[in-house]
């Protein structure tokens, strides 16, 4: 006799992308093929910004437009591959952090590849702006799910600490995802109000770094209680 479909445990694994994560593959192929056909064969092409939104570093046509392509593609063999062979439990409990992350750099990688093309095109842009907009947007999204991740190896705020104690972690992600989430915020509120690139850049970089230091002090704290 077949057992009752409520008591069978769910051995289904969740997909690494989903349909937000291969439309921005999508976008990335088409944009790169956009490249090819639009731009001359001997265009140099800026692979690199510094603080104040000035590309330091250019790379011919080619290889500048499939450097993006091939690291998408290396993330998503990658992530398809831990949602394959890591132990199913494992994958389930942080699938929502790791798809927000998955996603989210594709996105990012979307939005390069776009500023690429714009550049050889001749296209004026303000590159600090847009990816303050858009991490912004991604840290949001990040803060948003941490608190629903559940203890895992894979996903998270992860430490001795949290990875020891289910208490820690709960308290830890909590945190975390409010400090993420308010940093990306804040990120794009000073990313509205100023223009210059030379001041968007470092907010960049401490929106980035911020929380996370701030969420490992934390945990820090929880563990010498």
């Amino acid at each position: 006799m077949s057992e009752h479909p409520s008591l069978m445990a769910d051995t289904s694994r969740p997909e690494a992308l989903g349909a937000a994560g291969f439309v921005g593959l999508g976008l990335i192929a088409g944009l790169t093929l956009a490249g090819f056909l639009l731009l001359p064969a001997e265009t140099s092409l800026p692979v690199h910004f510094d603080l104040s939104g000035e590309a330091d570093s250019f790379l011919g046509r080619d290889i500048a437009l499939l450097l993006l392509p091939a690291i998408s593609l290396i993330l998503t063999i990658g992530a398809m591959a831990l949602t394959r062979l890591a132990p199913v439990a494992a994958v389930k409990a942080g699938r929502a952090t790791m798809a927000v992350a998955v996603v989210g750099v594709i996105w990012l990688f979307a939005l390069c590849q776009a500023i690429i093309l714009s550049a050889g095109s001749g296209l004026e842009v303000n590159v600090p702006r847009l990816i303050c907009v858009a991490l912004g947007l991604f840290l949001m999204l990040l803060g948003n799910v941490l608190p629903k991740t559940r203890p895992n190896p894979y996903a998270g705020l992860r430490t001795p600490a949290t990875l020891r104690d289910p208490a820690i972690w709960r308290k830890a992600n909590r945190f975390a995802g409010i400090a993420f989430a308010l940093s990306g915020a804040v990120l794009i509120v000073i990313a509205a109000m100023t223009w210059e690139g030379r001041l968007l850049g470092p907010a960049l970089l401490g929106a980035a770094i911020l929380p996370a230091v701030v969420s490992l002090v934390f945990v820090f704290g929880l563990s010498k209680r």
